[in-house]
């Protein structure tokens, strides 16, 4: 398997979000993370960009950058925004084959936050990710 590149932010904010004991707290949490993504994110608001199967509004792209994929996002929902957030900085600056082969349930589960999420939301997440596959196949 390719050799993945790391992201100092991933084990900061996942350590943040799995220490918290009660799911205000790791809500509050993934709102701050929320409003960074927001802050920094590139991302021309247009049909080609949003992701369909998510109840909020999220528009995603992907840039190829020689042998990894950087992903840039935005999203009208601050918690949502957190949870792709989270998303992102797993796989970003990651090869094709480590997005594909990435586990989103486990990734979420290990953060502890599969159980604590709305059905809603855990479709959506998953539609944001399937988007972000999508776009290394084109």
């Amino acid at each position: 398997m390719s050799q993945t590149k790391t992201n100092p932010a991933l084990a900061e904010h996942a350590a943040q979000i799995a220490a918290q004991t009660n799911w205000q707290d790791k809500y509050r949490l993934l709102m701050k993370l929320g409003s960074q993504l927001n802050k920094n994110a590139d991302v021309e608001q247009i049909d080609a960009n949003l992701v369909h199967g998510c109840e909020s509004q999220v528009w995603l792209t992907a840039q190829k950058q020689i042998d990894c994929y950087r992903f840039s996002a935005t999203s009208d929902s601050r918690i949502v925004s957190g949870l792709i957030m989270l998303l992102l900085e797993a796989i970003n600056q990651q090869t094709a084959e480590f997005i594909m082969q990435f586990n989103l349930t486990d990734y979420f589960d290990q953060l502890g936050l599969n159980g604590q999420m709305s059905q809603s939301r855990t479709s959506g997440i998953s539609a944001v990710f399937d988007q972000a596959k999508e776009l290394i196949n084109r």
